[in-house]
This record gives C-alpha cells, structure tokens and sequence, in this order.
C-alpha cells in the first residue's frame, strides 16, 4: 500500500509543473499576425489605410498580433509599405481587397498568408519585396494588377489561378528567380514588360487554345526560355499580333 503523504506529495508535484505550462490564448478574429526579424512590434506605416481601428499590437514568443475594434475588410494603400522588420504575415479572412502599395519594399518579408475571401489585389502591392519566396494568389483574383510582384527577386515559383484574366503591365518584371510559369486558359490578356527580365525561367506554359492579347516585351529577357501552347494552336500564336517577336521559342505542349 502506498503511503498517502507520498501520494499528496506527486499531486501537488503535477499541479505545480502543469500551472509553469504557458497557456496560448486564441487570436482574436479581427486581428493580423505576422513575424519580425528583431522580435519587435510592426506598426503600419498607415493606420487610416485599415479601415478598422487598431486597438493594440503586441509581439511575445516569436509571435505579434494587431488587434482591431472590428473585422477588417480592407487592407488599403501603403497601409504596411516599407516595414523594415517585418518577415511573415497572416490576413484575416474577413478581408477582401488589398489595396496599391500596401507591402511595398518591406525587403525583409518572406511569406504572406492571402485568404481566398480577397478579391482584389492592388497595382504595386508587393512591388519590391526582395526576400519574398512564398505567396499564394486567391483563386477569385481575376486581375494581377501593375508591378504587383515586380522586383519580387526571390520569389522562385507563383500559381497563377484558373480565374484570371488579365496579367497587367509589369506584374512579374524582374522576377529573376521563377524558374516556370504557368498561365491558365481563362487569361485572356498580357500586358507589356509582365514578365519582363524574369532572367530564371526555364519554361512558359500558356494554356490557351486562342492566343491572349499581348504587349510590349511582356516575355523580353526570359532566357529564351520555350513557351509551351497547345499544340494545336502553333500556327496561331505565331501569326497572332504580337506574338512574332517569339515564334522561334513557342512549341507544343506536351499532353
């Protein structure tokens, strides 16, 4: 038989060690989560691009959270442009738009979590942010807007979603590290310098039977990389307006 002095003793052992285990408390709905690379607050750059009002930001265990008085909708123009310090980033699902300029030249963040609830993606939004590797365009994006990604240097891969339809001017330029790019049936229209010095790409893929429009230079300095289309519609890209400055690199595509 166990002694029961013995017995109250491990108890009170459990109950200590239990009550030293950090609780994590659950983030509010209406907030922001990201990261930063001195373990400090990242405050907006403008708060009345947000249209809630922001009421703390904190940053504890590698972790910062800015809380807001509502759900946020909008994250709006230059609402987080140039944060030096700022490395990851979660949007709520509440939010449906962000706005032109919004992460512009944060050279610091890596990743951004883009809910499928946004709808739109503003000209320059990412413009600049040279350490970014990982980002996923929501598929209801029907527009990849200006220089969205432009100078996006690290960013080695992008899903363009089935939806979209216009790839505007400038969308990828000078993405040097995408090594292939892939653009669905539904995009009708590519705009001039889109992927202009992407310099890393091995391979375009564009899946379109009809050739979309397409500007100025929009596949210039891209390694001279094939671009696959169906190998039906060979002729037709060749002769479409223009696509001539890169009959010699489009091929079939393999099924």
């Amino acid at each position: 038989m166990k002694h029961p002095a013995l017995l109250i003793g491990l108890a009170a052992v459990l109950v200590a060690s239990c009550s030293k285990t950090p609780i994590e408390e659950p983030i509010p709905s209406n907030s922001i989560v990201y990261t930063s690379s001195d373990n400090n607050i990242v405050t907006p750059y403008l708060a009345s691009a947000l249209d809630a009002k922001i009421i703390s930001i904190s940053y504890k265990d590698g972790k910062g959270t800015i809380a807001f008085d509502k759900e946020i909708s909008t994250i709006g123009q230059n609402a987080f442009s140039n944060r030096m310090n700022l490395v990851s980033i979660t949007i709520p699902d509440s939010v449906t738009g962000i706005g032109a300029a919004a992460f512009l030249k944060c050279p610091n963040l890596t990743s951004i979590t883009i809910p499928e609830s946004v709808t739109t993606i503003g000209e320059d939004a990412f413009f600049d942010c040279s350490s970014l590797v990982s980002v996923t365009i929501p598929n209801n994006v029907t527009t990849i807007g200006i220089a969205v990604f432009a100078y996006c240097s690290s960013l080695p891969g992008i899903i363009i979603p089935e939806g979209a339809t216009i790839i505007d001017y400038g969308a990828f330029y000078n993405c040097s590290s995408l090594t292939s790019i892939t653009i669905p049936a539904s995009v009708t229209s590519i705009g001039g310098k889109a992927f202009f010095k992407c310099s890393g790409l091995a391979s375009i893929t564009i899946l379109s039977k009809t050739p979309p429009s397409i500007f100025a230079d929009a596949f210039t300095d891209t390694n001279d990389c094939p671009i696959y289309v169906p190998a039906g519609s060979i002729d037709a890209y060749k002769t479409a307006e223009g696509w001539g400055d890169y009959s010699e690199r489009i091929q079939a595509l393999s099924n």
